[in-house]
This record gives structure tokens, C-alpha cells and sequence, in this order.
């Protein structure tokens, strides 16, 4: 990520990040049981997990709060993954620039 150097104790340092399009979807359940999947995936696969963001917003919603903090911890933080359940939950556009 970003051209980073990293030392070998923080390999498994991952940020998660979980969103749906609607309060409804939110209320429904859909965006707690999305972060249950991703942090058990997170766990089994031993990741060490340094922060979730999650947020209900439109995928092509270009300032979205938790994507932009998500974007400025990656560029300031000593993480080299980033584990989301599908590409178009973190960029319905553009996701090949991501």
C-alpha cells in the first residue's frame, strides 16, 4: 500500500472497512453482520485488526467521512492491508484507482 516499507512484526496489520447504501440496510442488520464476517475473516486468517470503519453512504459518494479517514490512516499508519467484503462496498467507480 502506497509504496511502504514495512518491518516484519506489522505484515498482518489490516484496517477494515464495512458499508451499505441505506439506513434501512443499517437497520436491517446488514452492515453489523457485514463487520462480523470481515472481522472473523480477519481474525482466522491472524491479521491483527488496528481500526473498522463503517458507514452508511452511497458507493459513488465521493466524500465520505470513513473512507477519508481510512484513506489518511493508510497513508500515515504502518498498514499493509485492507479487508473489505466486496469491491464495490468500498468504490462503486473508480476502484482501480483505489
Amino acid at each position: 500500500m502506497l509504496n511502504k516499507k514495512y518491518t516484519h512484526h506489522t505484515l498482518k496489520n489490516c484496517l477494515i472497512y464495512a458499508r451499505v447504501s441505506t439506513k434501512k440496510q443499517q437497520e436491517s442488520g446488514n452492515l453489523d453482520r457485514q463487520i462480523n464476517r470481515l472481522m472473523e475473516y480477519a481474525v482466522l486468517n491472524k491479521f491483527h485488526i488496528s481500526n473498522i470503519y463503517k458507514e452508511v453512504a452511497s458507493g459513488i459518494n465521493e466524500n465520505r467521512k470513513e473512507l477519508i479517514k481510512l484513506l489518511e490512516d493508510i497513508k500515515s499508519s504502518e498498514i499493509n492491508y485492507l479487508i473489505i467484503e466486496y469491491k464495490d462496498r468500498l468504490a462503486r467507480l473508480g476502484y482501480r484507482y483505489i
